[in-house]
């Protein structure tokens, strides 16, 4: 008997231990993300007789200018509560992301009172104004439930996750339909998010205090780990930015371009989606981080891999469902929203492969590869902008296009996670890239 055979049963006896405990991990994430996603898509019925497309494309914008102030909020901080092995480091992190975002959401909230008027001229939306010094209040809600929730990830309580999930996920819609018979508007779907996002910050504060109380200092200034993860605002923020002007500013120049009306069909067709791909894909990227924080070298491109097959396999009924049967089931259920379910059929290729890259993308952080996201997010934001600007045709045509060179790229961002996986694998194991390397 070779010698080695005992120890070969062990590691395989371990990846198939770790292998359950992930599973294990995501279905609890799953089971809330499930109850907290299909609450939009239930209560959609009533958001639709309640709301007007012009209301609901309103509430898109503001969304947009609240999704571009949470990006920088944090600075990427939130991201690194993962990467310390020390939870007091961690900790000391979280501090750091918690109060980038409160000078961010003062700062934003003073620049939007000042010159709110000048940005909804810009995006031809003057029933905007009202809402937008509120922006920087929401994208605060959002940092700190983000923050909070790395920490609950990075200590494995997945079950606090999943119900805090299911709290935001049910409260936005049903606080919004409670408030449509008022005839607040736009008014009365920012107002249900903020409360949503509110309740959820508040409990997981209630979650989070004693251990966050407990942390030592560890003879380590805050200032020096903000050095040692200099990567995350200087390259990892760059990315995260090109993102939200990609995602945002195919919002604002649907309106600019259409209508604001238009948006709001979009906006509806966009929250149905989120329903059969965030209850699962969201649960799958939080685990899938933390396993791939923790991945030694020469494992990692195996990680790649098994997630991309993994959720493709997860994904390709449910996609393939939504682009053959979405406008007409759209159309039943909103209640004649047909250009909603049009778009939604014509989003799926684009979101398919979404659904299949978002576990891997936080390859690139605990590589030590940011800058290739850097590049390949510039380039990601350029493309579809640039598509919109330059080929005048129809909504449903421009639509169609843009998904599906969306879905090319992003087929294009697989190889190069793979490409940084495989570079991991096989770089020196002493050599230290942000703190993230591991033998």
């Amino acid at each position: 008997m070779r010698p080695d055979i005992g120890r070969e049963q062990r590691v395989r006896v371990l990846e198939r231990l770790r292998s359950a405990e992930f599973f294990r991990s995501v279905s609890v994430l799953v089971s809330g993300n499930v109850i907290a996603q299909m609450a939009t898509p239930a209560m959609m019925w009533a958001i639709t007789r309640f709301y007007s497309t012009e209301e609901l494309g309103i509430y898109g914008l503001f969304m947009s200018v609240v999704n571009g102030l949470f990006t920088i909020a944090a600075l990427r901080y939130d991201l690194t509560v993962m990467l310390p092995e020390s939870d007091d480091q961690a900790a000391m992190l979280v501090r750091v992301a918690q109060r980038s975002s409160i000078a961010v959401a003062l700062l934003a909230t003073a620049g939007l009172m000042i010159f709110g008027n000048q940005l909804a001229t810009a995006l031809n939306a003057p029933k905007l104004v009202p809402l937008l010094w509120l922006a920087g209040v929401v994208s605060l809600f959002y940092s700190q439930v983000s923050t909070l929730n790395y920490w609950l990830n990075r200590k494995k309580r997945y079950g606090q996750m999943s119900r805090n999930k299911i709290l935001q996920g049910v409260t936005t819609p049903v606080a919004q339909t409670a408030l449509g018979p008022t005839g607040l508007g736009s008014v009365g779907l920012v107002a249900g998010n903020a409360l949503a996002q509110l309740l959820a910050w508040l409990r997981l504060v209630k979650l989070t205090s004693a251990d966050l109380k407990s942390a030592k200092r560890e003879g380590i200034s805050a200032l020096h780990l903000m050095r040692r993860y200099r990567a995350m605002p200087l390259m990892n923020l760059p990315s995260a930015i090109a993102d939200t002007i990609r995602v945002n500013g195919i919002n604002v120049m649907i309106s600019a371009l259409y209508s604001v009306a238009t948006l709001g069909q979009f906006t509806i067709a966009w929250m149905l989606l989120q329903a059969p791909s965030a209850m699962i894909n969201r649960a799958i990227t939080q685990v899938f981080f933390q396993r791939l924080a923790t991945t030694r070298r020469g494992a990692m491109l195996r990680e790649v891999i098994a997630s991309v097959a993994r959720s493709a396999a997860i994904g390709i009924v449910p996609f393939m469902l939504i682009h053959l049967f979405a406008e007409p089931v759209v159309d039943w259920y909103t209640g004649g929203w047909r250009l909603a379910g049009q778009i939604a059929a014509a989003l799926a290729p684009w979101l398919f492969v979404q659904f299949i890259t978002s576990p891997i993308s936080n390859v690139f952080i605990v590589t030590g590869h940011q800058f290739w996201l850097m590049a390949f997010s510039i380039v990601f934001a350029a493309v579809p902008l640039g598509l919109l600007g330059w080929y005048q045709a129809d909504i449903l045509p421009m639509i169609a296009v843009l998904s599906w060179t969306m879905a090319g790229m992003l087929l294009l961002f697989i190889g190069l996670a793979a490409a940084a996986a495989w570079r991991f694998d096989h770089a020196d194991a002493n050599t230290s890239e942000q703190g993230v390397s591991r033998a």
